[in-house]
């Protein structure tokens, strides 16, 4: 601000007819807004543009700019959790039908006849971890010890417990799966404050170039909700500025673009862009 006097004078000397530089930086200063808006008339537009180059060469204006983050608000983020559940409850009892189902197991114990050899081999060798036997030093030449009928029975009923209990488990994942609310797509996911919502806390991608697992499968929804047609095919390419580093001023050259048509793709998006603004 010790600069201030002398620079009023080379502004006056250098702008004649134009405000004062202390009222120019206090509209500057009161809202953040387009440097535009301060141009009186299409044909003072040359004339301000020079007094802003003026302005950022003596560092008296910076230019302010807008950077943005994914947010996944909790609608979405139940969304994903129950079909990932859902998903994850179906290939388990796909899972478990091939295996109880199949020709090659048994569904039971059977007493007249032995383990398939694959189980007999299996039970030996947890039976031989739990005597620290170690095959590699017994040497090729060890004969490998077969089961009597009692130990088979005896391993056939503990595997009939792991899968009771795993069949058991299934069963109630998938009732409680059953009992919650289903996900209902809402025009304003950010203003759903459903009861099911509430323990449910929203979720910031701080690089949207760089997601994987759940991240990757909430930018999916997002790209689903876009109800504009343009919105939706340019989201996976400005997925990139989304990152707090790229500044969105810059979306429109990067992205050949009118200045026009760039906001307006991030206007459709704003409902899942997080917004700070920085120099």
């Amino acid at each position: 601000m010790a600069r201030l006097p002398s620079a009023c004078v080379q502004w006056q000397r250098s702008f004649s007819h134009v405000p004062s530089l202390p009222n120019l930086l206090a509209e500057l200063s009161y809202a953040p807004r387009s440097f535009k808006s301060f141009t009186p008339t299409k044909a003072h537009q040359p004339l301000y543009l020079h007094m802003l180059a003026w302005l950022m060469r003596g560092g008296w204006v910076t230019q302010l700019r807008t950077f943005a983050y994914v947010v996944v608000w909790p609608e979405i983020v139940y969304e994903v959790e129950y079909q990932v559940e859902a998903e994850e409850i179906r290939k388990a009892a796909v899972e478990m039908a091939t295996e109880y189902h199949s020709p090659a197991r048994p569904s039971g114990p059977n007493l007249s006849s032995p383990l398939p050899s694959s189980d007999i081999y299996s039970w030996h060798g947890r039976q031989s971890a739990d005597r620290g036997y170690d095959d590699r030093r017994a040497g090729s030449d060890a004969v490998p010890h077969v089961p009597s009928l009692t130990e088979q029975t005896a391993e056939q009923a503990r595997l009939e417990r792991i899968a009771d209990k795993a069949k058991r488990e299934a069963a109630e994942r998938a009732t409680a799966h059953a009992r919650k609310v289903v996900p209902k797509a809402t025009n304003h996911p950010s203003l759903n404050r459903a009861p099911h919502l509430a323990g449910v806390e929203p979720h910031i991608i701080v690089d949207a170039r760089k997601t994987a697992g759940k991240e990757s499968l909430y930018l999916f929804a997002i790209a689903r909700r876009l109800d504009d047609d343009k919105a939706a095919a340019a989201w996976p390419r400005f997925l990139r500025y989304f990152n707090g580093q790229c500044a969105l001023e810059r979306i429109a050259l990067q992205e050949d673009l009118k200045r026009k048509e760039a906001w307006a793709l991030l206007s459709a998006m704003s409902e899942y862009l997080l917004c700070v603004r920085h120099w």
